[in-house]
């Protein structure tokens, strides 16, 4: 397992890496300025968050061919993976759940996830050019105030 970031658990999640004997399985990194690289290093990408808006990393990472492990509080990107396969995705908070998962991955189950053919169905309305036309709808569509500013 490698975890990469200097987020504010970072202190805690050594101590019990060290507590739990595990410092040959886990790793935590730094913040890469080469993550794209390390997307490509590993099969899964898991974001345990109990809320994201769009959750850019997730997107990097699908789109970088991992299969992702989401809680719920992915947002959007949470049912759209659960509807792909229902067991890549657990309720926020609950760590046995998430542990039933990575057991999963561990176990190299085959989860019904193509990378491919997921990628383009998660990815795609993210993408520039099928979200500006949204917002520009917003934007200079849906309010006089905002067409009178720009």
């Amino acid at each position: 397992l490698r975890i990469i970031g200097d987020g504010e658990e970072r202190i805690k999640l050594l101590k019990q890496i060290d507590d739990l004997y595990l410092n040959n399985q886990v790793t935590i990194a730094p913040t890469s300025d080469d993550i794209w690289s390390e997307y490509l290093r590993f099969q899964y990408f898991v974001m345990p968050s109990n809320y994201e808006g769009t959750p850019n990393a997730l997107l990097e990472a699908i789109s970088s061919g991992m299969i992702p492990i989401v809680s719920t509080g992915v947002g959007d990107l949470s049912g759209k993976i659960r509807k792909i396969e229902p067991r890549l995705v657990f309720p926020s908070g609950n760590e046995d759940k998430l542990r039933e998962v990575l057991d999963l991955a561990y176990l190299q189950t085959r989860f019904n996830f193509d990378t491919v053919r997921s990628k383009e169905q998660l990815i795609r309305p993210y993408q520039f050019e099928h979200s500006m036309p949204i917002w520009t709808n917003i934007v200079f569509g849906g309010s006089s105030h905002f067409r009178q500013v720009l």
